[in-house]
């Protein structure tokens, strides 16, 4: 699972930090070693929302272009992003 926070941090103050957002990447285990399929939770303002990344190419793309579309399944509203 990877987990990405949001953070905000007044005036570089790390002991005052907030959390902003929250999102859990989950592999689902259906794909391959090649190709990803993954459940995602996104929390923002006490708003929890989801969707899903299918077909990620694993070895062609890294973590942030995950998170991407993950971020992007759950702001469309995506089942299938």
């Amino acid at each position: 699972m990877l987990r990405v926070t949001i953070d905000l941090i007044p005036h570089g103050n790390k002991d005052s930090k907030e959390m902003l957002a929250e999102i859990l990447i989950q592999n689902d285990r259906s794909g391959t070693w090649e190709i990803g399929n993954y459940r995602v939770t996104m929390s923002e303002h006490g708003n929890i929302t989801g969707g899903r990344v299918e077909n990620h190419p694993r070895l062609q793309h890294g973590p942030a272009f995950l998170v991407m579309k993950a971020i992007e399944a759950c702001l469309k509203g995506d089942k299938n992003a």
